[in-house]
């Protein structure tokens, strides 16, 4: 059995409004293996996005912890914790978040700047995503996949060993919700990269091994994916 990437323990996540707490996820405790597709899904505010930023370093739990190779994140100092995000975590968001001034390539190459340490070629990394041809286009004369695979490919960019995916194909067509899927089916065949996908696509869903299911904070409940229903 693989061992896990990330654990987290007892999180609970609260915002304050006025002189009220408003929970958002209440006692999650959950572990994501390494080389698993995990998708977890939920109705709309349920805490999805609110535990996949948690989960990626981006936020920091009210209360419980999470680990990362073994290693309490949420103890880290904003320094610390930048760094291991920048070696360790790629994200892949709904909105593609491109630098509208610089080419497909140039976005991609864009995190290796920031962070050191190994980097994958970004040549390369245009060429698993179909496209090696586009590098000096910018992202104006993308379609939204193209741009969307661009990001796939800029996140992979510092060798992250697990990718954080939110609504990554919610502004696609079925065609290219298609592509994208393979690509990350490609990504855990090859590079044996963790994948957390959030999303409300069933199709989506059917490529994890696993689906996890949030309601109210709370995860519901687990299946394998080949039970979800059309």
């Amino acid at each position: 059995m693989k061992s896990p990437i990330i654990e987290a323990i007892s999180i609970c996540k609260s915002y304050k409004l006025g002189n009220m707490e408003m929970p958002v996820l209440r006692g999650i405790d959950l572990t994501i293996f390494k080389g698993e597709i995990v998708a977890l899904m939920g109705p709309s505010g349920s805490g999805k996005s609110t535990l996949l930023g948690i989960l990626g370093g981006l936020d920091l739990p009210t209360t419980g912890k999470i680990l990362l190779d073994g290693i309490d994140i949420t103890r880290l100092p904003e320094s610390k914790l930048a760094e291991i995000r920048g070696k360790k975590i790629g994200f892949v968001f709904q909105a593609y978040n491109l630098v509208s001034t610089l080419t497909a390539l140039e976005n991609v190459m864009l995190p290796s700047f920031f962070v050191k340490g190994q980097k994958k070629d970004p040549e390369e990394l245009l060429e698993l995503v179909g496209l090696s041809h586009r590098k000096s286009n910018k992202p104006n004369e993308l379609s939204g996949g193209e741009q969307q695979r661009v990001a796939i490919a800029r996140a992979l960019i510092n060798s992250p060993k697990i990718l954080f995916c939110d609504e990554p194909t919610g502004n696609l067509d079925t065609k290219t919700e298609t592509k994208i899927l393979n690509i990350f089916k490609k990504l855990r065949t090859e590079f044996d990269t963790t994948i957390f996908l959030v999303t409300h696509s069933k199709d989506v869903a059917k490529t994890a091994d696993r689906v996890i299911y949030i309601r109210d904070g709370r995860l519901e409940r687990e299946t394998n994916a080949e039970k979800i229903k059309n």
